[in-house]
């Protein structure tokens, strides 16, 4: 039995994909086509991963995703030895980032990271309110001491 092909076309949003067509006709009466960059077709992708990152830390520190976290507002996890709220906003991870690779984040962290045989962290003392950032395999490490889970 001979399948068609999907058909191809160019985005009908006017963002100039090439791609087939989905099935679902979205709220503005168009078939966008697949792996389209406009807000739309985006939300739904990064909500799929959004809630699978929530899980994940949730399991970590001992509790469950938030059903209210995303488009309710309110912390992404109920429960557990701490409250997270986990972002993936470009503006904000690209900063930290970049602060994260600087030559003297990177000596410190040398120092730092030296001794293996506990969870790091680098307080922030600066300015009110301190600031704690570490990597996530120390904040899994220092989630499972907390629940007497430690390796």
């Amino acid at each position: 039995m001979d399948v068609p092909a999907p058909l191809r076309m160019n985005c009908p949003c006017g963002c100039g994909t090439f791609g087939a067509l989905r099935r679902k006709i979205m709220r503005d009466g168009l078939r966008h086509v697949s792996r389209c960059p406009c807000q739309r077709c985006l939300a739904p992708r990064y909500k799929n991963r959004a809630r699978g990152r929530e899980h994940r830390i949730a399991a970590a520190v001992g509790g469950r995703r938030n059903l209210a976290s995303g488009a309710y507002g309110g912390n992404d996890t109920v429960g557990g030895i701490c409250t997270v709220e986990e972002t993936a906003n470009q503006h904000v991870c690209r900063g930290i980032r970049r602060w994260w690779g600087t030559k003297t984040v990177t000596r410190k962290l040398a120092g730092l990271y030296s001794d293996s045989s506990k969870p790091r962290a680098l307080v922030l003392t600066d300015e009110k309110p301190w600031l704690v950032v570490q990597t996530y395999a120390d904040f899994e490490w220092l989630c499972q001491i907390k629940r007497g889970a430690a390796p």
